[in-house]
């Protein structure tokens, strides 16, 4: 075979293995938005089984907060080590699931399965911070149910639900706390058990809560992120990421341009310090189509991914991260945002890539199926 015969077959072969490649591609791509639509619409309609009690708690909020404590602080133990982790290959525990989730802060131990603990944590700080000044110590004057009690204002009160469905809401709730030395309730299967429970401060010290004073240094967030009811609607890796970006800008060694330059937060900071996971840490997405942040990615990842070329160790950059909490509009409930920006059918980063698959038309409406003549058409 001739030298120019051989060159021929093989940049046939070469073109074909570039097709395949950009075909596989398409197809990943095509499968990730139609699941990341699926979510957005399980989202909704999750959404709007809580609205009834999130609109209660909101509601109580504006009754109970007057303005006098425009700061919400929580201590920077909560959420970050005192001291860093070693690497994950330095150890083998820590390669282990257990032992990863056993040596992260709190706030990340805490969210490592489902629940609405972490909702119902943010909502007794907020609350205490509306009835104690700096350094009085908490006590606990509400029943865990009833007109105004715990449950309504941890947004767990909901017009079908049941007493006894709420008060299983609100003790699951408690005892995954209690487990985590967040709160103290009584012995197990002792008589009323988790009435007048008992609020421990952030850090696992086991003492009873008192709202830090200014001078602490803890992380702070406007009370009008919870007074509209971001707390509760956020999901619990976004409400983990969101403190980790504010806990980053707030740090006393953090540039002081922080605020408009944003920070960063690679991975082995992330590992080391907040034990946030990757796929926890993929909500910054979320975080930005809500406007909670802005994000520049100088290494331009398509749904957090790197291409085989970006993976050289001197080119990872992490995005950076901009906290816009100062830009928020908290007078319109938190609700309401998060709906109207699932009512599109896809996220503002897949629009571009959803539009050349045909997955949605110019107009960013969802094609039920794509058009005929389409390499898609027909999928499910």
């Amino acid at each position: 075979m001739s030298s120019k015969r051989l060159r021929l077959g093989l940049d046939i072969e070469a073109a074909r293995a570039a097709t395949e490649k950009m075909d596989k591609l398409d197809q990943d791509t095509t499968k990730a938005i139609r699941e990341a639509r699926e979510a957005r619409i399980r989202r909704l309609e999750q959404l709007d089984v809580q609205a009834d009690a999130m609109k209660r708690a909101t509601s109580k909020y504006r009754r109970f907060d007057n303005g006098d404590h425009p700061d919400i602080r929580i201590r920077r133990r909560f959420l970050r080590l005192a001291t860093a982790r070693p690497r994950r290959e330095s150890n083998p525990r820590l390669k282990t699931v257990r032992g990863d989730v056993d040596t992260r802060p709190v706030l990340t131990s805490l969210i490592h399965r489902p629940s609405n603990a972490l909702q119902v944590y943010l909502s007794l700080l907020y609350t205490a911070h509306l009835e104690f000044e700096p350094g009085d110590r908490w006590k606990n004057e509400r029943p865990n149910n009833g007109v105004d009690g715990w449950s309504e204002l941890c947004g767990l009160l909901a017009l079908d639900v049941s007493n006894r469905e709420l008060n299983l809401r609100m003790t699951r709730a408690l005892a995954k706390l209690a487990e985590h030395d967040l709160v103290r309730v009584g012995a197990r299967r002792s008589e009323h058990r988790f009435d007048r429970f008992t609020l421990f401060c952030e850090d696992r010290s086991r003492k009873r809560y008192f709202v830090p004073s200014e001078e602490t240094g803890a992380v702070i967030l406007p009370a009008g992120f919870f007074m509209a009811g971001w707390h509760l609607v956020l999901t619990n890796e976004e409400m983990a990421t969101l403190l980790a970006v504010a806990e980053q800008t707030q740090r006393p060694r953090s540039r002081k341009d922080a605020d408009e330059a944003g920070v960063a937060l690679p991975q082995l900071t992330r590992w080391q310090w907040y034990g946030l996971a990757p796929e926890a840490f993929s909500a910054r997405h979320e975080l930005q189509e809500f406007g909670l942040i802005d994000m520049f990615d100088p290494m331009d990842r398509t749904n957090g991914k790197l291409s085989e070329n970006q993976r050289q160790k001197d080119l990872l950059r992490a995005p950076r991260i901009t906290l816009k909490l100062g830009d928020v509009d908290f007078s319109r409930p938190a609700i309401e945002v998060v709906k109207a920006k699932l009512q599109k059918p896809v996220a503002p980063r897949w629009e571009d890539r959803a539009i050349a698959l045909q997955l949605i038309d110019n107009n960013r409406q969802w094609r039920e199926r794509p058009p005929m003549g389409s390499p898609h058409h027909g999928e499910k």
